[in-house]
């Protein structure tokens, strides 16, 4: 079993990459490299990567799993529309988000802070550019905020839904996005991406995960 270090406050929030991950888009190379796939991710990149590239059909679900999709649709619609998320609500997106179609980036972060750097501004800029175009502008979006082990569980709460707000206001303020669109979740450490290691880097993420995209999803 892992041995975690004494949390940390000071050695938790120095100036770090956020990344959003889901590796089965991007692959072990690029989580290796994060540096060099952030230069390269460019507008069509993430409309590519954000993008149903297998939408469902009628004929190829039950009638359950219509009805599971459609509870799931209203619940994600309901979420963005500005209500405090609880945790239950935390848990529900993250299942919904399984399996989405996801981008992975890295958003830098003042000391302490949830200011975005003029360093990451480039990079939200193309991503912006992508969800303003018209074959993602129908679809909701999670901007989930995750940390590290370290620091008290309740910072690193509050810290990760500052920083996914702070992604999603910039996005909001410079595109033609609507809020409702974008869904801010903040989830700590809850959701290590790398369990071994609960202080490795790779762990403070963002994850940006298209989530409808599916059969019987409605434009706005």
């Amino acid at each position: 079993m892992t041995t975690l270090h004494p949390k940390s406050r000071s050695a938790r929030n120095r100036l770090f990459p956020i990344r959003t991950t889901l590796a089965a888009i991007l692959g072990a190379t690029l989580l290796s490299h994060p540096a060099t796939a952030q230069k390269t991710l460019t507008t069509e990149d993430f409309l590519n990567m954000l993008q149903n590239k297998v939408p469902a059909t009628e004929t190829s679900l039950t009638p359950e799993q219509l009805q599971a999709q459609t509870r799931n649709r209203i619940f994600v619609e309901q979420a963005g529309s500005g209500r405090d998320i609880t945790v239950e609500d935390r848990n529900r997106l993250a299942d919904i988000a399984r399996d989405r179609p996801n981008a992975d980036m890295e958003v830098t972060f003042t000391y302490d802070s949830a200011t975005i750097t003029p360093e990451a501004t480039g990079l939200l800029i193309r991503l912006g550019r992508a969800l303003a175009d018209t074959r993602l502008a129908s679809d909701t979006f999670m901007v989930a905020g995750h940390t590290d082990a370290r620091g008290a569980d309740d910072y690193n709460q509050r810290l990760s839904q500052r920083r996914a707000q702070a992604v999603k206001d910039f996005l909001v303020s410079n595109f033609d996005i609507a809020p409702r669109s974008l869904i801010a979740v903040g989830y700590g450490e809850e959701q290590l991406k790398n369990r071994y290691t609960p202080e490795a880097a790779e762990n403070r993420r963002v994850q940006v995960v298209n989530m409808v995209s599916e059969v019987g999803q409605s434009s706005r």
